[in-house]
């Protein structure tokens, strides 16, 4: 299967891309360097983490052009920016129109389908965790409305990282919070980057509508996924805030974790592209039915590589 590598830099590097290789050149002594090759079609996803990472702009774009996510890490070990395709997105103005004029009832009917799979997945999660409040979440679950107008998300959403973590609050800066913050963001920059692909305008949702957040609907996409984060994060939290080299490898290996989605079972980055697929398709014909998103499973390990 294409794509299906992660790629963390951690060291200082030369990026070079020639004759569909990555090569990444490294001083591993004075007037001594290493070079290691991967082919293009084995990466999905590059996070640069150390600093004097260095590669042109003719290597960005070939980055793009294999759809290729590339991400920068910042000082607070924190994603800060996402390399995006942007021909993709020129060429695709025909769902942009359509996502721009969506019927405000098809908004409120799939954010509900939405919030109602990431609750079922909340509970799923407290159950793979052996922590109760599965069936509260369950019973909140029933009161669900098109567009959530009783806020059941916010009140379920409390409940859930009550139990999750006792005495967790989700805008403090801990080490909880650092590591949920973490893999959220990467699940997001490849949420943005799919949509991107697709055609859509990340900035348009249908529930999040921040003005000065360029990603409302990455936002609103990636509410199911958010337990599959929390299921690996509550077994890695350690008593730092910023997050150890191990602590981002397990956290980005959560994009090649296992979720069941379309009636088969699949990596979560695989499941990401169907569901903005099928989220292409729900709103082309109007259909909330055609909506394919993800349910929870329990942790399984894949591949990473790292230089």
């Amino acid at each position: 299967m294409d794509g299906f590598r992660i790629l963390e830099i951690t060291q200082p590097s030369e990026l070079h891309v020639t004759a569909n290789q990555l090569t990444i050149e490294q001083e591993i002594a004075p007037k001594k360097k290493r070079k290691v090759s991967v082919p293009l079609k084995d990466l999905e996803l590059i996070i640069c983490t150390g600093a004097n990472i260095r590669l042109s702009t003719m290597a960005l774009s070939v980055l793009s052009e294999n759809k290729i996510g590339l991400v920068t890490i910042g000082k607070d070990y924190m994603p800060a920016s996402i390399v995006l395709p942007y021909d993709a997105n020129v060429r695709n103005a025909q769902i942009a129109r359509q996502q721009l004029s969506m019927d405000e009832n098809l908004k409120g009917e799939l954010w509900e389908k939405i919030i109602q799979k990431k609750i079922e997945n909340q509970a799923k999660c407290l159950t793979l965790l052996g922590i109760e409040g599965t069936k509260e979440l369950f019973e909140m679950m029933k009161n669900l409305k098109a567009g959530d107008p009783d806020n059941i998300e916010g009140n379920a959403a409390k409940f859930y990282f009550q139990q999750f973590h006792p005495g967790l609050v989700r805008r403090n800066d801990d080490p909880i919070n650092s590591v949920l913050n973490y893999g959220y963001a990467i699940v997001r920059n490849t949420i943005i980057r799919d949509l991107v692909c697709a055609g859509f305008y990340p900035a348009i949702g249908i529930h999040h509508e921040g003005p000065f957040n360029g990603f409302n609907l990455a936002d609103d996409l990636i509410e199911p996924w958010r337990a599959m984060v929390d299921v690996v994060a509550h077994e890695i939290v350690s008593s730092q805030t910023n997050l150890s080299r191990e602590q981002r490898r397990t956290l980005a290996l959560v994009l090649h974790n296992a979720c069941f989605i379309n009636e088969e079972k699949n990596t979560i980055s695989n499941g990401i592209n169907i569901m903005i697929q099928s989220f292409k398709q729900a709103i082309e014909e109007s259909d909330i039915n055609l909506l394919k998103l993800p349910d929870i499973l329990p942790v399984e390990k894949i591949e990473v590589i790292s230089e």
